[in-house]
């Protein structure tokens, strides 16, 4: 069970009668269980162990009688009420014939040789020919009489998860109108899989489903939009596919759909209707040059990610997220303005518009108080103005910000890439904030990726008890050479806050921690802020005040 995926795991449990979802949050209070970044289970060592024991005690003279176990020899040997069966690898073609697990919650026939689901018999020997011939007989004439054409498809009425991921035998998906209670189905990585078969529609119970990496699939077919129940629709790396069905807006469940590296050249109309619809994924979509403007009209989106794509623009009926938060158009190079409907978007947390050389300005974020990352890497057309602008009026909520330039504040200490803050002594002002500056270029080109966005790097807080903690800090990817500078805002309440109030002298050293050594630190520097001492509060007031306007004047001057 380790390692894997916490959606498929669950639904298991459900099919075993158990309630799986107060259990993992019990055993994670616990720390038996942790979910990992990626939503895989991880369990501790002794839970496992602990697992097995209980397993094997089931019936320790007979396996078969077993909960759980591993089956070496053939199929029949699987005990009847199998809920989960991993058969990666299986060499066959299609499913034998008596293959009737038909308790089977979760089937992973990943990376196999399976080309169809329909149960074929092996070709009988001498003896049996007659006896053969008349079971087919007496089976053709109960289908005609009663209408029932299953061709040998196994029913799994039950089934809950089918993975046929990177079954690269597969050119169009099987026939799946009896699966009627799948809630994941995944063909990730089936890269000869051209069509899907018009039977996906039946699947009302379908929940997620996912096709990434699919480089054959051309189109999805009509009856797609009744997956009513549908909630995530992965079709990332589909390479070939460059158009979605009409009437996408019909699929109301809707929460999360990707579709990165894509031919898609037109985003429906419709996609409006899609009112849950939270995340929307365009990354690397080259054909991509314009979004409709029933965009506007996604009330629940939270996350837009335009990265690498081809849009000549942002539509203005963008002010009308209310609920975004974050926003990615790294690398547009065609995106040469923003809408003034922009300042709108009162909930945006994360701006992302890097290497966009047209770029003049980006109207209205005075008033995104909600702001706290700003990148805009690589757009060397922002005017100085508009700089001064962003610093003024944003200062006291934005956390981090980066821009085209090559110089530190020089009322910034210690421009190297070794920095040291001393702890006040008693009676002076006590730290409450810190301010970093670094001076950053790329080495060369970072690999085409979808998800390489950010490099880092590690701030290293050594304290004087000789203990050590690190801190990462994201850098923008640009996809040039010039240099550019990242401004991070650590407020009262961080953790490095504490430890800079704690230690006795503590030294933040910078290092790049990067694996591909794609960029470069040129120069770096700090400015720490004091929590003013009575009778002071006044002049250390007016010193806080000020800093928005002299980074202002620097940006002014740079």
């Amino acid at each position: 069970m380790e390692g894997t995926d916490r959606d498929t795991a669950i639904q298991m449990w459900k099919g075993c009668g158990f309630f799986p979802t107060i259990a993992i949050k019990v055993l994670m209070h616990k720390s038996l269980l942790k979910i990992s970044e990626d939503d895989k289970l991880e369990m501790h060592d002794l839970l496992r162990d602990m697992g097995r024991q209980i397993v094997q005690e089931e019936c320790p003279s007979n396996p078969g009688k077993r909960s759980r176990l591993s089956i070496m020899g053939k199929y029949s040997h699987l005990p009847k009420k199998l809920k989960w069966l991993e058969w990666h690898g299986c060499p066959l073609g299609s499913l034998p014939y008596d293959f009737n697990l038909m308790d089977l919650k979760v089937l992973d026939l990943s990376r196999s040789n399976i080309n169809e689901l329909q149960s074929k018999r092996t070709a009988p020997n001498v003896r049996s020919l007659i006896g053969y011939y008349i079971e087919c007989s007496i089976l053709s004439a109960y289908r005609l009489l009663t209408g029932k054409h299953n061709h040998g498809m196994h029913t799994f009425k039950t089934l809950k998860v089918l993975n046929l991921c990177g079954c690269n035998h597969f050119v169009t998906s099987p026939d799946l109108s009896n699966l009627l209670s799948l809630i994941k189905l995944t063909f990730d990585d089936s890269l000869n899989l051209m069509e899907v078969h018009d039977s996906i529609g039946n699947l009302r119970s379908l929940v997620y489903f996912s096709m990434r990496g699919c480089k054959s699939l051309e189109a999805l077919p009509n009856s797609f939009v009744q997956l009513n129940s549908l909630k995530v629709l992965i079709l990332s790396g589909c390479s070939k596919l460059s158009t979605l069905p009409e009437q996408l807006g019909c699929m109301q469940s809707l929460i999360e759909v990707a579709l990165d590296e894509t031919a898609i050249r037109m985003i429906p109309n419709s996609i409006g209707h899609l009112t849950r619809l939270s995340r929307l994924s365009l990354v690397y979509c080259d054909s991509l040059v314009s979004l409709p403007d029933s965009i506007g009209e996604l009330c629940s989106l939270t996350e837009l990610m335009l990265d690498n794509s081809a849009v000549h623009g942002i539509p203005g009926s963008v002010g009308s997220l209310k609920k975004l938060k974050r926003l990615g158009a790294s690398n547009c190079s065609n995106l040469a303005s923003i809408p003034d409907s922009f300042g709108s978007v009162e909930n945006l947390e994360m701006l992302r518009i890097t290497d966009c050389k047209s770029l003049e300005d980006v109207p209205g974020l005075e008033t995104l108080t909600s702001l706290m990352c700003l990148h805009l890497v690589g757009c060397t057309n922002l005017s100085s103005n508009f700089k001064k602008r962003i610093v003024k009026e944003t200062f006291q909520h934005l956390e981090s910000l980066s821009i085209p330039g090559n110089k530190c504040p020089s009322w910034f200490k210690h421009q190297q890439l070794c920095c040291e803050v001393q702890k006040p002594s008693v009676g002076k002002h006590e730290i409450k904030g810190l301010l970093l500056w670094v001076v950053f270029s790329m080495i060369k080109r970072p690999f085409r990726c979808t998800f390489h966005l950010y490099s880092n790097f590690s701030l290293v807080v050594n304290g004087e008890d000789g203990s050590s903690t690190n801190f990462e800090v994201e850098v923008p990817v640009s996809y040039y050479r010039d240099s550019n500078m990242l401004f991070y805002h650590y407020r009262d309440g961080h953790p490095l806050i504490r430890l800079l109030k704690e230690g006795g002298s503590i030294n933040i050293l910078i290092t790049e921690q990067f694996s591909l050594d794609d960029f470069q630190i040129v120069k770096g520097g700090i400015h720490a802020i004091y929590r003013p001492t009575e009778g002071q509060e006044d002049i250390a007031s007016e010193e806080e005040a000020l800093l928005p306007e002299k980074l202002a004047q620097f940006f002014m001057s740079s």
